[in-house]
């Protein structure tokens, strides 16, 4: 349990270091996401300010994970809702990624989607399981 709980502070810790990008300079950020595997965005207000709101959106997620992993018995909800959207994430990615040919940043977003959405419900059973047999 101890295990799962370090994991899902990592990826807490992930999301919350998207602040940092969230000051970044345009160019920057564009060339942080190019090496990534993304494609290169337009320099237009909406695109940047829609892309800064992601990360932004990205930054409460981590604040939020790390706040339902501390108490998993308090937040079972927010697990729940972590493991759904992770496991549904990771459907709606490989869909778009095989009906319109996107790259490997795609697919990378499945895997680490799947990945959250597991460990996120095993916590919380795990939370579950050990607060009956106290």
């Amino acid at each position: 349990m101890a295990a799962i709980r370090i994991i899902l502070y990592i990826f807490s810790a992930l999301f919350m270091l998207s602040l940092v990008c969230l000051f970044l300079p345009w160019d920057t950020l564009n060339a942080l996401m190019l090496a990534l595997g993304a494609e290169a965005y337009p320099d237009t207000p909406l695109v940047i300010y829609s892309i800064k709101g992601f990360l932004l959106l990205g930054f409460w997620l981590g604040v939020l994970l790390a706040i339902a992993t501390r108490r998993p018995l308090v937040h079972e909800r927010v697990l729940l809702t972590f493991g759904g959207l992770g496991l549904s994430f990771t459907l709606a990615a490989v869909i778009l990624g095989w009906t319109y040919g996107v790259g490997n940043y795609f697919y990378a977003d499945a895997i680490s989607g799947l990945i959250l959405g597991i460990l996120a419900l095993l916590h919380r059973r795990n939370a579950l399981r050990a607060a009956g047999e106290a």
